[in-house]
């Protein structure tokens, strides 16, 4: 059983996006900026002020996650700071916290700073382990550097994610499996596999870059299978772990619950205030931008959060009127009813969103 599973209980979670790369990705669409040594003592100050100054009350977090960008750019003395004022201000007895980074900004001695620092977790950005597909995507490590950092974090007792990106260029369904199988060998606990998306404003946009709907769903298909049979269990569309390596900070944003965002772009939610407050930088300085959310709009942001998940939506959840519709997607074989709730097929997972809004 997933920790939380079906609990309505507000478990919160903090987020810190840490906003510096080495070099901006062209499929990238998240809120980033060329790392420079010296922004990151601007940086500093600006998730300080913004922590202090949270528009919203909040409960002491419960898991701390660190992503971005790429939080391991950060020099060691920004680090130290940096956990410092987190551990001062939120802090330090989390369940779970998790640090995100990328191969070619990882070390042994980095791996070492952060044990010491008290992270568990780290997820790393790996995308794929085969050069050719690394240099599509324009990520500036090999195949070969993303093993030798796995299995270092590893080798030192971290729990290690990685993230591998299916879709893109003429990967093939033997490539996927072949990337799944390296995850695999090194033992890694936890994987995410992400379809390549072209976002508006990007540089595979700009480029005219296309994926392939039916090469997308055959990918996903086969990462997920050979999961599977290497023993990964699917606790939401994207993310497979060995038991009990799932995401706690992640199983919080599928179950809906409230979090605190710090850092520029970061986002916060708050179930008691019904609103997302956006942090955004204005002269250098944080500033939040709220949004109220509705009843409709919160029950429509649970559905498509709760369908993502293995233990799907609660029947109960579901008007009346929609039972029909409930029939139908079984009857499709999209979906179907584990107890008392609804949850997607393999086939299903492929029309999440689809799905969603036919139920509501």
């Amino acid at each position: 059983m997933i920790p939380g599973q079906g609990s309505r209980r507000d478990n919160w979670g903090l987020y810190v996006h840490v906003p510096f790369c080495r070099k901006r990705c062209p499929y990238c669409s998240f809120y980033s900026v060329v790392y420079r040594e010296d922004l990151e003592e601007w940086f500093l100050e600006f998730l300080k002020k913004a922590s202090k100054n949270l528009p919203f009350s909040w409960e002491t977090p419960k898991t701390l996650y660190i992503g971005g960008g790429t939080p391991s750019v950060l020099s060691t003395k920004a680090l130290e700071e940096l956990f410092c004022f987190i551990h001062g201000f939120f802090g330090e007895s989390f369940l779970e916290a998790t640090f995100e980074a990328n191969p070619e900004s990882l070390s042994v001695e980095r791996l070492k700073l952060l044990k010491d620092l008290g992270v568990g977790r780290i997820s790393i950005g790996v995308q794929s382990f085969k050069d050719r597909f690394l240099k599509f995507l324009g990520r500036i490590h090999s195949g070969k550097r993303a093993m030798e950092v796995v299995e270092a974090a590893i080798s030192m007792g971290f729990s290690v994610s990685i993230d591998l990106i299916f879709g893109m260029g003429d990967q093939s369904e033997k490539d996927v499996e072949e990337d799944v199988k390296v995850a695999y060998s090194f033992g890694v606990h936890h994987v995410s596999i992400y379809g390549l998306t072209i976002e508006e404003g990007t540089e595979f946009f700009k480029r005219g870059i296309q994926v392939n709907d039916e090469v997308y769903s055959r990918l996903y298909l086969k990462a997920r299978d050979t999961l599977e049979d290497l023993g990964y269990t699917f606790y939401e569309i994207s993310n497979a772990s060995r038991p009990g390596k799932e995401c706690l900070h992640n199983i919080n944003y599928w179950l809906h619950g409230s979090y605190i965002g710090v850092g520029p772009s970061a986002v916060s939610f708050s179930r008691k205030e019904k609103a997302r407050f956006t942090c955004i930088s204005k002269d250098g300085k944080p500033l939040f931008q709220r949004e109220d959310l509705n009843d409709k709009a919160l029950k429509m942001e649970r559905i498509f959060l709760l369908l993502r998940t293995r233990f799907g939506l609660p029947l109960e959840e579901i008007e009346r009127s929609k039972m029909d519709v409930v029939k139908g997607l079984v009857e499709e074989g999209l979906c179907e009813v584990k107890g008392d709730r609804l949850v997607l097929t393999k086939k299903g997972a492929l029309l999440a969103n689809e799905i969603a809004v036919r139920l509501l």
